[in-house]
């Protein structure tokens, strides 16, 4: 096995092609042109850290990220594969773009009409904002974006607004026996299925707003969602109807973040589904769980595992700085940037999508302009998350 390659480091420049020749040379050990599974896996070693511990990636991960970014030619990845990864997959890993999604610290959860204390789990909700603050006055992220419910009066959500809409005949629950909590089903195309929240967050109440103790970081953004009175939106990226938040990602193509780091309230609705939906569209995604409180324990565990299943990291602040800082470089981060790579690449050869993802991705029917828009065109387009 070659020696421990040293450039993965503040010598990396995409645009260094002297630097790139060497380090395929440096891993095609037996000089044939072409970087097996086991030079490839060597070069993975070195490539990904977990505060500074090298040899951190199994060899079933390293081929799996083989298997994404390996031509159709031939196995293996070539000098010209190796150049689309040195453009490409290194800039992600060793050039990422951070921004931190602090969700819904607002009021309503923490001493308002929708208080954790009050739920399941009895979570205090105000937990959050001192180890929010710390981070954000030890850390620097590329960007701070700050959700927050922001529903109408007469949002579908709330118990107290039951009586203006219909429910299906598939609803379990009927309106008359609805309780609060209570999960109903609403005559509409397509049906929704909604639980039953007291008055929250409504627009224009001191229950919306931050947490006067919370941080605001200079380069940040306030982003609403839940305005639609017939939509849930747990998820700031798209509401429970499945329509995107094109604006939002607009702003992350932007700025080229590659990474989201995500905290606040509550781990097992919006801060969960926030963090799935940043991860299926091919955002390296980290979940922050001494920065987020819930409602639910058993949901919150089964929120966990789901994360983890997607390929999302879930850590405490403690290894933020690591992550910033390059010390760690997690090999979860690279199968997410390996798919996001081989994904650009097929599209940009305008081949048929031949990649392979964990589980199938839906795909809303049209946007604004009439045209389809999926998970895919967003997430995995090369120049999405600037590559």
């Amino acid at each position: 096995m070659a020696a421990r390659w040293s450039g993965f480091g503040d010598d990396y420049d995409p645009g260094n092609t002297e630097l790139k020749s060497v380090c395929f040379s440096h891993f095609d050990e037996d000089g044939d042109g072409v970087l097996n599974k086991d030079e490839f896996h060597n070069l993975c070693c070195d490539l990904f850290t977990i505060d500074g511990n090298d040899r951190v990636v199994s060899k079933t991960d390293s081929a799996a990220m083989m298997s994404l970014l390996e031509g159709q030619e031939e196995a293996g990845i070539n000098k010209a594969d190796f150049d689309y990864c040195w453009s490409y997959w290194f800039k992600q890993i060793l050039t990422p773009r951070a921004a931190l999604f602090v969700v819904d610290v607002q009021h309503d959860f923490i001493d308002g009409s929708l208080s954790l204390r009050n739920c399941a789990a009895q979570h205090d909700g105000a937990d959050v904002v001192p180890v929010i603050n710390k981070l954000l006055e030890d850390l620097t992220f590329d960007l701070v974006v700050y959700t927050k419910d922001f529903h109408p009066p007469d949002h579908l959500s709330f118990y107290d607004n039951l009586h203006l809409r219909k429910l299906h005949s598939s609803s379990k629950v009927k309106a008359k026996d609805a309780k609060l909590l209570d999960t109903v089903v609403f005559d509409s195309k397509p049906l929704v299925d909604q639980i039953l929240w007291p008055v929250h967050c409504v627009q224009g109440t001191r229950g919306e707003e931050l947490h006067p103790d919370l941080k605001i970081a200079e380069n940040h953004i306030v982003v609403t969602k839940g305005t639609d009175s017939d939509r849930e939106s747990y998820s700031v990226f798209m509401d429970n109807a499945k329509k995107v938040n094109t604006a939002l990602i607009a702003e992350l193509r932007q700025r080229a973040i590659t990474d989201i780091y995500i905290c606040g309230l509550a781990y097992d609705f919006c801060v969960g589904l926030t963090a799935m939906d940043a991860q299926n569209f091919g955002y390296r995604t980290m979940v922050i769980e001494d920065a987020t409180r819930g409602v639910c324990h058993k949901k919150m565990g089964d929120t966990k595992q789901g994360l983890l299943d997607a390929g999302c990291v879930v850590g405490d602040t403690s290894e933020v700085a690591a992550m910033l800082s390059k010390r760690t470089r997690h090999p979860r981060w690279g199968m997410v940037a390996a798919r996001s790579v081989a994904k650009a690449r097929t599209l940009t050869k305008g081949q048929p999508d031949t990649v392979k993802l964990k589980k199938e991705i839906p795909c809303r029917d049209r946007n604004q302009n009439g045209t389809s828009l999926c998970y895919d065109d967003i997430g995995f387009e090369q120049d999405s998350i600037e590559l």
